[in-house]
């Protein structure tokens, strides 16, 4: 196994980092509070940032230059060379006080989709809107609350999309040359399952089958489930959690030869460890564990590298993390929230090895005690780790673990 460094990309601080996208070698995202787009170069560390004066949910490159993004006034063209904006759709001025753009991505054929959020959670009074090549923008979903994930298969026939507030995931056939949708339905309905729940982490495997992982609460019990979307149909729900106590926060990756690992939350030996499971020719495997010690160990995210190796990171915080007691201090334990760190191990192979150095160490910190929390993990087209993560209620940089 090479060397593995850790290796700090990025000053910035972002009060609400989301939507990191990959263009032209570098890592665009938003900071939705801070009003700001941002542009990473992780070869130089350079980092560029527009102040675009509104909330911005979500940004999309122009091919000729540019960017689109959608935000607090509408659909806007920006120019980031001479800061021109431009208007290109509102739909919702009347909304400006309770509503705004959220989360939206283009289709295979470049159409901008977008859609908003009632940020009050008047129910069905926000929408899903695509913005054409032509610049004509058109209304494809009514009746949304929370306007969130939106995606295409391979093929551009189906097209699968989240309104949050429903718990469903729809399903719609897709028309690439006009943008049609048709025949909706409902691809996953948790709450029929009879689960309180969110679908939650998705992925796509090497067969192009679509795996969808969710928490569950029934009967008292929460735990966590899987379905595989197999060419026209979803196969039966598999019960990935195993143990009797409730599991949480699933996280899901694939790798490229269609092994899919499921990673969670569990409180089966009365504190907080995080389990996984890996489906793999046709069979899942057997629990297993990633962390399993008396520290506080949740909230794992999970990457497979290029090299099919399996990354995984979590927060890990004191044994008496102040479960019980909130923000009051235990006796000789931490505050809920507090002194967290976050953990990193790699898979190659059968078992878990730690990267060269602590990841900690490269994080920003100008007070006690440590909050490193909520890690996510990404892959880049180069095949670079990436890491994002939260400190205290502040969101942090980038940082990246570049691979040698």
């Amino acid at each position: 196994m090479s060397a593995l460094t850790l290796q700090t990309i990025g000053t910035r601080i972002s009060k609400w980092g989301e939507g990191p996208i990959w263009w032209n070698d570098k890592l665009i995202y938003v900071d939705i509070e801070g009003h700001q787009l941002i542009s990473l170069d992780p070869a130089t560390g350079k980092e560029q940032v527009w102040d675009v004066g509104e909330r911005i949910g979500t940004v999309v490159p122009h091919t000729s230059g540019g960017f689109l993004y959608a935000g607090d006034s509408g659909i806007i063209a920006f120019d980031p060379t001479s800061g021109t904006k431009q208007n290109l759709a509102d739909p919702e001025p009347e909304k400006r006080a309770t509503n705004r753009f959220n989360d939206g991505k283009c289709d295979p054929a470049g159409r901008f989709w977008a859609g908003t959020i009632s940020l009050v959670k008047n129910i069905g009074d926000a929408a899903l809107y695509m913005l054409d090549t032509d610049g004509a923008l058109h209304l494809k979903v009514d009746e949304v609350t929370n306007s969130n994930g939106i995606c295409w298969n391979a093929g551009a026939t189906k097209m699968y999309y989240i309104d949050t507030m429903t718990k469903q995931i729809r399903a719609y056939d897709y028309d690439n040359a006009s943008a049609a949708i048709s025949h909706a339905s409902i691809a996953v309905d948790t709450a029929g399952h009879g689960y309180d729940s969110s679908p939650d982490g998705m992925t796509i495997d090497s067969d192009g089958n679509l795996w969808v992982a969710w928490q569950g609460f029934r009967d008292g019990q929460s735990d966590i489930l899987a379905r595989r979307f197999d060419g026209d149909a979803w196969n039966d729900e598999v019960l990935v959690s195993d143990s009797p106590a409730n599991d949480w926060e699933p996280a899901v990756a694939a790798d490229s030869k269609g092994r899919v690992t499921v990673a969670w939350d569990t409180y089966d030996t009365g504190d907080y460890n995080v389990r996984m499971r890996t489906f793999e020719r046709g069979d899942w495997k057997a629990a297993e564990p990633v962390a399993d010690t008396k520290l506080y160990e949740a909230h794992v995210t999970l990457v497979y590298d290029a090299a099919d190796r399996l990354w995984a990171a979590w927060n890990e915080s004191g044994m008496n993390w102040g479960k019980d007691t909130g923000w009051l201090l235990n006796e000789e334990g931490t505050r809920l929230y507090e002194d967290r760190r976050v953990a990193l191990a790699i898979r190659d192979g059968a078992g878990w090895k730690q990267p060269a150095g602590d990841i900690n160490e490269q994080l920003p910190q100008d007070f006690e005690p440590r909050y490193d929390a909520f890690p996510k993990l990404a892959l880049d087209a180069d095949g670079r780790v990436w890491v994002f993560g939260r400190q205290r209620l502040r969101w942090l940089g980038v940082i990246a673990l570049s691979l040698f």
